[in-house]
């Protein structure tokens, strides 16, 4: 708010009497924090930054800061138009293209830099600098974002527009992403080349600290922090090897998990689904993946979820290995592939023999339907090893051990295996069933897959 002073004049005797005086004098007073000096006074943005554009055909679109001063900004961002565009083309996001406005017989005029490379063109007064657009708008319609994600300068990097510059916003944004005990390597000063662990990351302070490998402290001791040198995340990078499990943190394909088939450079080839090429993808844009099911990577553990597992079934299950005692096939041991409904009876391979009748002895068994009788004619026959045939034995009969274990468990990080994992049921109602894992429910212990022989959606323990 301004504010109006009354200031009283007084005869002055150097000027001569007869000539009339003010009576009064208006003084307004401007606070230079509210917002009417807004009309007296513009803040000049710093160069070299970020800013969003709030109106017009840009709006939301982040620029890279070229010159400010109190009144405009001069910005450089995607071009939503084009001196050739076809009118269904105007706003949309593309890069200016030389070959196309020679094709529409528009003029170019090279833009050079100060030290005489050519950077851009000059083509239906507006500037393109390698191939986005110089763009002119009021200091007050722009507001400075301190570190844009990715995507919104996603042109500039293709452009490949002051790529040092723009390679430090992308390295900063990856930052936030780097975990505890992610392998680093250091890139400026005398141990430039050297790797180590991440013991810690202060972001906002831009700073990380690293355990080095070749450190003479005990290597995975991250509690040691004597032995931790602090560098600047910018000196850093981060370091992924073959077959690690990682996560696409931006870019067309963000979210996407994967596994590393090379890591060479700056950028790797990842496998995302087991199917679709090699996606090739910059190492600024990967994170360590920690599946949902486990809690964390990090070496301590001292609070969090406690739980109890449930053991598995007593009961006789298919995939456990069945020792028969008694009956015509006594000393035979094979894996059980199916029980009947009421668990009293498992059908097992054994040998086939010429004289199958010396076999009819007492089995301990009772006539029931074989389960390649029941649909599952052509997945009995698949299995089916030549040489051998399936018949059923008493459970009574038989010594059964339990299937030993296939996937691991841990409390700090939960079970081996994550949503993609394609798996094969080794114990109960699904054994060998295969599919591709859909969710892994810790709290319950269970995970559900996709059935590659009956397209369904399966729960297993």
């Amino acid at each position: 708010m301004s504010q109006r002073r009354d200031i009283q004049t007084h005869k002055v005797s150097q000027i001569p009497e007869g000539i009339p005086l003010p009576l009064m004098k208006n003084v307004y007073v401007v606070d230079l924090y509210s917002e009417s000096a807004q009309i007296f006074a513009q803040q000049t943005l710093p160069i070299w930054t970020w800013v969003r554009i709030k109106k017009g055909l840009y709006k939301g679109d982040i620029g890279f800061v070229e010159r400010s001063d109190q009144t405009d900004v001069t910005l450089i961002v995607a071009p939503r138009e084009r001196p050739y565009d076809l009118p269904q083309q105007s706003g949309e996001k593309s890069l200016f293209s030389s070959e196309l406005a020679t094709l529409a017989s528009l003029a170019l005029e090279p833009i050079t830099s100060p030290i005489g490379e050519d950077v851009g063109f000059r083509c239906g007064g507006h500037d393109f600098i390698c191939g986005l657009l110089r763009l002119t708008v009021p200091t007050h319609s722009v507001v400075s974002v301190e570190l844009p994600i990715p995507d919104d300068i996603a042109f500039h990097m293709v452009a490949n527009f002051e790529r040092t510059f723009v390679e430090k916003t992308v390295h900063l944004f990856s930052a936030q992403f780097w975990r505890e005990s992610d392998t680093v390597e250091i890139c400026e000063g005398e141990l430039s080349g050297s790797r180590g662990k991440l013991i810690d990351v202060e972001w906002q302070k831009r700073t990380a600290s690293v355990l080095l490998l070749n450190a003479e402290a005990r290597e995975g001791d991250l509690d040691d922090k004597d032995e931790a040198i602090h560098c600047c995340i910018q000196e850093l990078r981060r370091v992924f090897s073959t077959g690690q499990t990682v996560r696409i943190i931006a870019g067309p394909y963000r979210g996407y998990v994967g596994h590393i088939i090379t890591a060479s450079g700056s950028s790797v080839s990842l496998q995302y689904d087991g199917q679709s090429p090699h996606l090739e993808v910059s190492e600024l844009l990967l994170e360590t993946h920690v599946p949902d099911h486990v809690r964390s990577l990090s070496t301590k553990h001292d609070a969090g979820m406690r739980m109890n597992l449930p053991e598995p079934a007593d009961k006789v299950l298919p995939g456990d290995t069945a020792v028969v005692c008694r009956g015509a096939y006594k000393g035979a041991e094979a894996t059980i592939e199916w029980m009947n409904s009421n668990g009293d009876q498992a059908w097992i391979y054994v040998k086939e023999v010429s004289d199958s009748s010396s076999m009819q002895g007492d089995t301990g068994t009772t006539s029931t339907q074989h389960p390649s009788t029941q649909g599952d004619t052509d997945t009995a026959s698949a299995q089916h090893p030549a040489g051998y045939k399936m018949v059923p034995v008493n459970v009574h009969d038989v010594r059964v051990h339990r299937a030993p274990r296939t996937i691991s468990f841990t409390k700090e990080k939960g079970f081996d295996v994550c949503a993609g994992d394609d798996i094969e049921v080794a114990r109960g109602k699904w054994f060998r069933s295969r599919g591709t894992v859909q969710a892994v429910h810790f709290d319950q212990a269970c995970l559900d897959f996709v059935c590659d022989t009956y397209g369904q959606n399966v729960s297993v323990f």
